[in-house]
C-alpha cells in the first residue's frame, strides 16, 4: 500500500472512532499504590529491603525511633548516624549532615541552655563552632562564664576566636562591689581587651564609678601614660585640677589631639584627677572622692542648659535621661562642694552653656547659685579645645575666643565665608557674678 493509501486508511478509522458530542470522555484508572501518610508528605508504603535496613541501622543509633520517622529519614536522604538526633526538624538534621558534623556534637551544643531555657546555639552557629573547632566543654565552660545571659552561640564562638585568657575573663566577671557585678561579659570583654587589671577595676567600682566609665577611664589613661595614677593621683604641691569627661563623645571632641595636648599641658601645673562617667552621680562621687579640689571641669557636650555626660547629638537636642546630664533642673550639686575649696574654680567645659549671658536662664548662671563664692566660667557659643587660651592655672582661668564672621548678612556670609580676612577674633567667656 503506498503513502497516499495509508493515510487514507488512517482517517477513515479516526473517523470511525470518532464520539460524538454528547458523549463523555473515555477515562482510564491506573491501580493506586498503598501510601502512609507522614506528617504533610505521602510516603510510599511499599516494601523495600534498603529502607528496611536503614530502618532497623537507625533505629539502633537512636532507640525508641519509631518506623514511620526513620522512614521519613530514609525518603529524606538522611545519613543513618544523624538518625540519633531525630527530635529535630528534617532541615536542621540536614545542615548537620551537608557540614559534615558529628550529630552527637551538634545535638550536644544544642543542649547547652541559657537562664531562660533557650538554647544557645542556632544551626549557623553550631557549624560555625564546629568549623571553628570548638569542643562542646569549651563551649560549656564560656557558656557558664556568660552567667546564663543571651541566647547567641555566636558570642561563644566569637569569645573562643578571640584567644582571650580564660582566668584572666573568669576573674573580671567574680568581681564584685556593694554585693553588685562589676562587669556583664561584654564589658569584661572589653576591659580584657585594653589589658585591665581586675584590682582597678574594684578601686574604681568603690570610688563610684559604673561598668562604662570604668572601661573609658582605663582606655583614657593608657592612651595618657598615666595608667600608674589611675586610681590614686600623686598628690603634690600643685593644686589639684578634677576633669569629668563624656563616655560618649559622637564628635570626637573631647579626644582629639588638641585636647590631648591639652591634658598634658595641665599636668605640668596641677594634680590632675581624670574621670570619664556616663552620669552626673559618677561625676558627684568624684567630687566627693579627692580632697581639696582647686578646680573642677566637668566637660560634656552641650546646649544653654544643659552639660551631657552620654548620649549623641540628637539624644542632647531631644533631652535624655536627666541621669545623665548636668541641668538648670539640678539642685543637688551645693551638697558636694565640701571638697572643692572656697576659692575654687569651675570651667564648664561644654557648648553654650552660657549663652544669653547675665540674666539668662542658662547653666552658668543656675551652677553659680549652687556653688557659693566659687568661680563659674562658661563659653556663650560652641567651641573647640583649640579655641581655649589659658591665661592663669592658680587660680584657674581661661579665655574662649573663637573666630566668627565680621558681619552675618547671608550675602556677605555667602561671598567671602573662605577669606582668612573676613573673620574676627571674638571673646566668647562668660562669668557669672555672685547673685
Amino acid at each position: 500500500m503506498g503513502i497516499v493509501g495509508r493515510l487514507g486508511l488512517a482517517a477513515l478509522l479516526a473517523g470511525a472512532l470518532a464520539l460524538p458530542a454528547f458523549a463523555k470522555p473515555l477515562e482510564i484508572r491506573l491501580p493506586s499504590l498503598p501510601y502512609a501518610t507522614l506528617g504533610a508528605k505521602a510516603l510510599p508504603a511499599m516494601p523495600d529491603p534498603f529502607r528496611d535496613i536503614y530502618v532497623k541501622k537507625a533505629q539502633e543509633h537512636a532507640p525508641g525511633m519509631s518506623d514511620e520517622r526513620a522512614q521519613e529519614l530514609w525518603y529524606e536522604g538522611i545519613g543513618v548516624q544523624y538518625a540519633q538526633v531525630q527530635e529535630l526538624p528534617i532541615d536542621e538534621i540536614r545542615v548537620l549532615q551537608e557540614n559534615n558534623i558529628d550529630p552527637s556534637y551538634g545535638k550536644e551544643l544544642l543542649s547547652i541552655k541559657n537562664a531562660d531555657c533557650d538554647s544557645y546555639f542556632t544551626y549557623d552557629a553550631v557549624v560555625d563552632a564546629s568549623t571553628a573547632g570548638i569542643t562542646v566543654d569549651e563551649a560549656r565552660i564560656i557558656a557558664g562564664m556568660m552567667g546564663g545571659t543571651g541566647n547567641d552561640g555566636l558570642d561563644i564562638v566569637r569569645y573562643w576566636r578571640r584567644g582571650l585568657d580564660w582566668n584572666r575573663t573568669a576573674q573580671l566577671l567574680t568581681q564584685y562591689t556593694r554585693g553588685k557585678r562589676i562587669f556583664s561579659w561584654e564589658g569584661a570583654l572589653a576591659y580584657q581587651r585594653l589589658e585591665g587589671e581586675p584590682a582597678i577595676a574594684v578601686q574604681l567600682a568603690q570610688q563610684g564609678l559604673g561598668e562604662t566609665a570604668i572601661i573609658k577611664t582605663y582606655e583614657r589613661h593608657k592612651e595618657l601614660g598615666w595608667l600608674d595614677q589611675i586610681v590614686q593621683f600623686d598628690d603634690t604641691e600643685k593644686p589639684n585640677f578634677l576633669i569629668t569627661y563624656p563616655t560618649s563623645d559622637w564628635n570626637k571632641a573631647f579626644s582629639r589631639k588638641e585636647t590631648v595636648d591639652y591634658l598634658k599641658s595641665l599636668k605640668e601645673h596641677h594634680d590632675v584627677i581624670l574621670r570619664i562617667v556616663q552620669t552626673k552621680q559618677e561625676a558627684y562621687a568624684a567630687l566627693d572622692w579627692f580632697p581639696d579640689i582647686q578646680t573642677w571641669s566637668p566637660g560634656g557636650h552641650g546646649s544653654k542648659t544643659r552639660l551631657s555626660f552620654s548620649g549623641d547629638f540628637a539624644d542632647i537636642m531631644a533631652g535624655q535621661s536627666e541621669d545623665s546630664v548636668i541641668s538648670t533642673c539640678d539642685t543637688e550639686l551645693s551638697y558636694h562642694m565640701q571638697n572643692l575649696a572656697p576659692d575654687a574654680v569651675i570651667f564648664l567645659d561644654s557648648c553654650e552653656t552660657g549663652k544669653g549671658g547675665a540674666g539668662a536662664d542658662n547653666l552658668a548662671n543656675h551652677v553659680r547659685s549652687q556653688v557659693g563664692t566659687r568661680k563659674v566660667i562658661s563659653s556663650k557659643v560652641s567651641f573647640a579645645t583649640k579655641d581655649m587660651r589659658v591665661t592663669s592655672h592658680h587660680p584657674f582661668d581661661v579665655k574662649i575666643e573663637v573666630l566668627r564672621l565680621r558681619f552675618e548678612a547671608p550675602w556677605f556670609r555667602k561671598l567671602f565665608k573662605t577669606q582668612e580676612w573676613a573673620y574676627k577674633t571674638v571673646d566668647t567667656t562668660y562669668s557669672p557674678q555672685a547673685p
